[in-house]
């Protein structure tokens, strides 16, 4: 699998699973990415937005459902991969790194909720 960069804005906020019966934990969220414009300068783009489904594992999936919400815009590193259920087919990231991207408006990161810290 290769490596790939997308560079979008969250469209809708993460959504964290736990599978049943197992400690393994996921996170589910859609990326909008949008096509450069056709011609510099002119405001119509090349194309619509493209809605990339993402999803996370394990701690990263933690640290994205308490750190992300949508509008946020990021840089998500992973691998594509396709996926097939009831003669459909779709085609997922599998994210392997993601951060905030600050020239972009986004003037501070939320901080992830602490679990089990000491008394």
């Amino acid at each position: 699998m290769s490596t790939q960069m997308w560079i979008g804005r969250i469209s809708s906020s993460p959504e964290h699973h736990r599978m049943p019966g197992s400690p393994v934990q996921d996170v589910t969220f859609t990326l909008e990415d949008r096509p450069v414009l056709a011609e510099r300068g002119k405001r119509r783009a090349a194309g619509g937005p493209l809605l990339l489904r993402c999803v996370a594992w394990r701690g990263l999936a933690q640290l994205i459902a308490d750190t992300y919400r949508t509008g946020d815009r990021v840089i998500v590193i992973g691998s594509l991969r396709q996926r097939t259920a009831r003669a459909a087919t779709s085609v997922e990231l599998e994210v392997s790194d993601i951060g905030a991207l600050l020239h972009e408006g986004t003037p501070f990161l939320r901080a992830p909720a602490i679990h089990g810290e000491p008394d």
